[in-house]
């Protein structure tokens, strides 16, 4: 943050360089050179640093591609974590992963947020419209478990039904899950939408029946507040952080008459996976659109960016007291 008075500076290399006396430093990665930069200039003005690494702590992710992050850990980015005055972790599950990586820094446990869209529109409200979306969003990564998601889709009666893969592809394994669902004989139910940003991402959420992340590690899953923002229901893996989609009994899949009907927190194999796929395609759309109000009221209790935005905002004024 500025002093008072003054207009922020547009640019994270011009914000480091011009030498103005900022508040509070706030960094969001892990790798990149801009982050280390930052950082340094925080430890080195004696201005408390605030560290969001998103997830790059977890042990999958510290673990995959290892051999380029080795070098750099132990020449700078391992030692200049440890002068972190606080770690920002979106979940418990989070800050977990920060002790476990060996830091025993302060950590702040504050949400990820999104907006409410307007569900006013017939778009919001596919009853009667035909085929039925299960959505994936996401990177087209390993780390997400796309190719349990797709054995499991093979195991299900689909009929009527497509599963809309929405995300950029990583290193061509785009290619290798069009494979398997060529071999499984289920490729013709399947999509791969490529990577959609703004209007065009909300309108995806908007036209699905439900979402599903059937990740192998997530931080938070920002895809899953989204979805339930938009009045859907979420089929989420155990490795992900989210529980409430149960909640409190988290041991038994719902189904539309359980207490808090946001979704399915299951494990992420493919046996798992399609039982809950089922289930959810078991519903009505009536039932549906339940299962997926329950979700966007616990949007508004918990994850709107006003919510989240005050919370983050006593993190930064009881730093700037201390």
């Amino acid at each position: 943050m500025p002093p008072s008075g003054k207009e922020p500076v547009v640019g994270l290399r011009d914000a480091v360089a011009c030498g103005t006396k900022w508040d509070i430093v706030h960094v969001h990665g892990l790798w990149d050179a801009e982050i280390r930069q930052a950082a340094k200039w925080a430890v080195g003005h004696d201005v408390p640093l605030v560290w969001s690494p998103h997830g790059m702590l977890a042990p999958w992710a510290l673990s995959y591609h290892w051999y380029r992050k080795l070098l750099p850990w132990h020449l700078y980015t391992k030692r200049l974590l440890h002068k972190a005055t606080v770690f920002h972790a979106t979940a418990t599950n989070e800050a977990e992963w920060i002790h476990k990586a060996g830091f025993d820094n302060e950590v702040e446990i504050v949400p990820l947020g999104t907006h409410l869209p307007d569900l006013s529109c017939a778009a919001a409200n596919r009853i009667g419209s035909g085929i039925r979306r299960l959505l994936f969003v996401g990177r087209v990564h390993p780390v997400k478990g796309l190719e349990n998601l797709i054995r499991a889709w093979a195991m299900c009666d689909t009929v009527g039904w497509e599963l809309r893969i929405v995300g950029p592809d990583s290193g061509g394994y785009e290619k290798r899950l069009k494979e398997l669902a060529e071999d499984l004989g289920c490729s013709e139910g399947i999509r791969f939408a490529g990577q959609k940003l703004g209007a065009d991402l909300a309108r995806e959420y908007l036209d699905c029946d439900c979402l599903v992340l059937p990740s192998f590690s997530e931080n938070f899953g920002g895809v899953v507040i989204d979805a339930m923002a938009a009045g859907k229901p979420v089929i989420a893996s155990r490795s992900t952080p989210w529980s409430e989609l149960e909640g409190d009994d988290t041991h038994v899949i719902i189904d539309a008459s359980s207490q808090h009907r946001c979704g399915w927190w299951i494990d992420n194999d493919p046996a798992s996976l399609s039982s809950a796929i089922s289930a959810m395609m078991a519903l009505d759309d009536g039932e549906r659109l339940s299962v997926g109000g329950n979700g966007r009221l616990l949007v508004e209790r918990k994850y709107t960016w006003p919510t989240v935005a005050q919370q983050m905002a006593k993190v930064y004024n009881r730093l700037i007291e201390f």
